[in-house]
């Protein structure tokens, strides 16, 4: 289980809508978001550090409200599927961060450290089940 946060920008973004603030509007995300593995986990303010290995890349993922769940929470509408993150070295694995790409700078959605590092053996794929990663607002 992984603990998640939004970013502290995020944050902001989310009330000013919620406010309806019609001289900050946020800008909505588009999806899809992007799924970033973290081998050094960030905080509210500050990225964490991608992992680097010869096979890693980034995941798109699409999201969807879980109605199953009271309050406001969106889950990971299919796998996130990592094939394989090195050829030739165990790779751990200390966190993801969500990102919006498609505005002109990159904007880190939301945070999750996991509560145990997981490592990845070499070319083994590290997947995230559906509706595993869930983003809610408390």
């Amino acid at each position: 289980m992984a603990t998640g946060y939004l970013t502290s920008d995020m944050e902001k973004r989310i009330l000013k809508w919620m406010l309806n603030d019609s001289l900050n509007p946020a800008n909505r995300l588009v999806q899809p978001i992007v799924v970033r593995l973290m081998d050094t986990n960030g905080d509210a303010d500050t990225a964490g550090t991608e992992i680097t290995a010869d096979s890693y890349e980034e995941v798109d993922t699409f999201w969807a409200q879980n109605s199953t769940t009271p309050g406001v929470e969106f889950a990971n509408t299919s796998d996130i599927e990592f094939n394989s993150l090195d050829s030739t070295s165990t790779i751990v694995v200390a966190g993801l961060e969500l990102w919006d790409t498609n505005v002109n700078s990159p904007v880190r959605v939301a945070y999750a450290v996991f509560d145990t590092p997981q490592s990845v053996p070499a070319t083994e794929p590290f997947i995230m089940s559906t509706g595993t990663v869930r983003v809610k607002l408390l």
